[in-house]
């Protein structure tokens, strides 16, 4: 099987800190396309990047990374440097797939197609055409590449082939889908979320779609929430989502239904939505907790007991979405830390207690998820720059 790239294609200065908490060290801060809206920044109130790094390949150096300036950036995975410049871009979340060693990535715009590109060489293989369309999701993983389309009722869920594109099923799922790092994807099925628009203050009456790979359905789990851009994860029993109703919701891993709920309530015109995705980890005794934020501007840590979820702890990141702030960055737990974009900055906490760690100021929101390898972290910024950082603190004088 040849190595390739998987790309969805849209048509379309660190800031000083009086922070109390520790400073990471810097290691370096790159420009990855447009810093404010406007002609370079074409999605309207939209600058700099959401989307979230990807190691391209386990040694092969590079990260793949979005930008709504409409291009791909390929960086060095040691110093950050830009080494090559693909088409594409916008709110696009590579996803590696070790099997094909693949990513896809994908933007939220409409009129789109979705190009492969040999990895090595980053020669385009293949491109789709209509009527895989007006694409809203996309990802990859275990050698399988899906992606969700944005058309009202006549909205499709697609599985294709990662050799040519071509279309192997499709899955009729008469409402928009939305979620901004694309489908759960595990060795034996495939999840998303289906009830999305636009406009988030709409009711989708959102469910959870659970498929195997052959297209058949293993359950849907109707939510009773607005809608889902949150992708879903997976624990021992449940797989976890977020909805725009400002609930968690943890459905049955086998046979779908709602197992437990937990609500945060609402800011004022704003629902606390849970927009970014959850990570789950499991203690030394066996308890799992997912981890997650929320446009309230807090991240949390919860565990399920039953049909019950305990808040472990909860941190504040910053203002809330009603304030202009909010956060929709899905963390990333390494080791006995997790890292995690807020509304002006990077964190990093303990993962066990929610303590702070360090704070990085950006001054502008950092809704991309940040990655994790050989004692780095990379996340990209509203602000138009990728920042790559040691995971530890710097020391302080």
């Amino acid at each position: 099987m040849r190595a390739s790239i998987t790309l969805f294609v849209s048509c379309a200065a660190s800031v000083a800190t009086s922070s109390p908490f520790p400073s990471p060290q810097l290691l370096s801060k790159i420009s990855v396309g447009c810093h404010h809206w406007g002609k370079d920044c074409p999605v309207p109130g939209f600058a700099g990047t959401d989307s979230s790094p990807s190691l391209v390949g386990e040694d092969s150096g590079r990260i793949a990374i979005g930008s709504y300036d409409g291009s791909i950036h390929i960086l060095s995975s040691q110093n950050g440097s830009e080494l090559a410049l693909l088409e594409g871009g916008g709110e696009d979340s590579p996803s590696y797939d070790p099997v094909t060693t693949s990513i896809t990535v994908w933007g939220g715009l409409k009129g789109s197609t979705i190009i492969n590109y040999d990895s090595a060489t980053l020669k385009e293989n293949w491109r789709t055409n209509a009527p895989i369309d007006n694409v809203a999701t996309a990802g990859s993983g275990f050698g399988y590449i899906y992606a969700g389309t944005a058309e009202g009722t006549s909205s499709v869920f697609y599985s294709l082939d990662i050799e040519t594109g071509a279309t192997k099923w499709k899955y009729s799922a008469a409402s928009e889908m939305w979620g901004t790092l694309g489908p759960l994807i595990t060795p034996a099925m495939v999840c998303v979320g289906v009830g999305g628009d636009a406009n988030f203050l709409l009711n989708k009456h959102s469910k959870l779609v659970c498929l195997d790979h052959n297209g058949t359905t293993l359950h849907e789990t109707e939510t009773g929430g607005r809608q889902i851009q949150s992708r879903p994860s997976i624990g021992r029993n449940v797989i976890y989502v977020g909805d725009y109703d400002s609930c968690l919701y943890a459905v049955d891993r086998g046979m779908g239904g709602v197992v437990a709920k937990h609500c945060l309530g609402s800011l004022g015109g704003y629902n606390s939505v849970v927009e970014g995705s959850t990570v789950v980890r499991t203690d030394d005794d066996g308890l799992e907790h997912v981890i997650f934020d929320s446009w309230n501007g807090n991240v949390y840590s919860l565990s399920l007991d039953g049909a019950t979820f305990k808040v472990d702890w909860k941190t504040n990141l910053g203002d809330s979405k009603l304030g202009g702030g909010g956060a929709a960055s899905t963390p990333f737990v390494s080791n006995e830390a997790l890292f995690v974009g807020g509304p002006t900055g990077v964190w990093s906490l303990v993962v066990a207690t929610g303590e702070v760690l360090w704070f990085y100021e950006t001054g502008e929101q950092c809704g991309s998820s940040p990655t994790v390898w050989e004692s780095k972290v990379g996340i990209g910024c509203e602000d138009g720059y990728f920042y790559l950082f040691s995971t530890e603190a710097a020391k302080q004088d």
